[in-house]
């Protein structure tokens, strides 16, 4: 996100137009939540555990249907659950487009809901700020234990400046944060073991997640790759080194995630993510030249996600114009600018995987 809206200041309007609609809207959710959300659609239907701990109606389809065959997650020692996301997603790649929203907090995925009769498959959040980690822990755990897939992005303020927006993007001496003794390399390890610190929460939690760290890469507003390719690339790989290797954090799917304009020297290379990216705030069609340019860096083999909009793709459009991104997000608050009679059109689409079409990724895993 590049704007300067405080996204966890912004506030909604009612979603109705009085008492007895939003009393409806709350009785609409909680028979929906009642069903076990994610469990609805195909695990509701009474089906077994398959492959990757899916219902065996999925198991079946996938290796004729599938976009990509199945593929162990770059993390070592992945953890079962990390496992069954990234290979659901990579088996609905090319075929269907998974709906996500951002935002922290059940208000924005409520909004959702009120306007479409569905929830998202993927919630968002934010790292931004430390003071919000139990919120985050447990808008994230519910996530999962609703049915739901969570996605976690971190702004990072800049090593020395502190957390929040602002300080994210901030400009700082990047090359300090690798010289010992430096006020910028004492900070940005403890920044880095803080939030490993809250990832191992999570992960403890037996809980995945679709990680994307210096999101908009290439963009040239954040610190993170303000000082150019080299930098940001030994960034991201100081911190999978660390995560993975030092911390055991296994339940993270690593989302690689460009801005509008992705730029090839800001590739970190294959087997430093599993999934790959681009962004736009643009208002309409299925952006499908970003999608071509994200495929020529990461080729043909990885996912390629809209990990941030402002308005969300038609699905009919991203089919016939072959830019099947694996998911959308749509940012924060963004969501209530959206056309509400195109958000029901997206939402209601065959070809976008909701909440209540995902089958129960726990079974199987717990």
């Amino acid at each position: 996100m590049t704007t300067n809206e405080n996204p966890f200041s912004a506030t909604r309007a009612a979603a109705s137009n009085g008492p007895r609609d939003r009393e409806q809207s709350l009785v609409n959710r909680r028979k929906f939540l009642k069903r076990g959300a994610g469990v609805a659609g195909l695990a509701l239907a009474g089906l077994a555990a398959g492959p990757f701990g899916l219902g065996n109606a999925w198991a079946a389809d996938a290796p004729a249907a599938a976009g990509l065959p199945p593929l162990d997650p770059i993390t070592p020692n992945a953890s079962p659950e990390a496992k069954t996301i990234l290979n659901f997603v990579r088996a609905n790649f090319g075929r269907k487009i998974l709906a996500a929203q951002h935002g922290g907090r059940m208000e924005r995925v409520d909004y959702v809901f009120d306007t479409t009769g569905k929830y998202p498959a993927i919630w968002g959040t934010d790292l931004i700020n430390r003071k919000g980690d139990d919120n985050n822990f447990t808008f994230i755990t519910n996530a999962w234990k609703r049915g739901a897939i969570p996605t976690v992005m971190w702004h990072w303020g800049a090593p020395t400046l502190g957390d929040g927006y602002e300080q994210s993007k901030s400009t700082i001496d990047v090359n300090k944060c690798f010289q010992a003794g430096t006020p910028e390399h004492d900070a940005f390890w403890v920044d880095l073991k803080s939030r490993a610190d809250f990832l191992t929460r999570i992960r403890d939690a037996h809980v995945p997640v679709l990680w994307r760290p210096y999101h908009e890469c290439s963009g040239g507003w954040f610190w993170w790759d303000k000082s150019g390719p080299e930098l940001f690339i030994r960034l991201w790989k100081t911190m999978y080194d660390y995560f993975t290797k030092d911390r055991g954090l296994n339940n993270l799917i690593w989302v690689l995630g460009f801005c509008g304009t992705p730029k090839a020297t800001y590739y970190p290379g294959p087997g430093t993510h599993d999934i790959i990216g681009g962004d736009t705030y643009g208002k309409n069609g299925p952006y499908a030249s970003l999608f071509e340019s994200v495929k020529k860096i990461g080729g043909t083999n990885l996912p390629i996600t809209l990990h941030e909009c402002g308005t969300p793709p038609d699905p009919s459009q991203c089919q016939s114009q072959h830019a099947m991104w694996s998911w959308f997000m749509v940012w924060d608050s963004f969501i209530e600018g959206v056309d509400k009679t195109l958000l029901k059109s997206v939402y209601n689409n065959d070809l976008t995987l909701t909440l209540d079409k995902l089958p129960n990724f726990t079974k199987g895993n717990s």
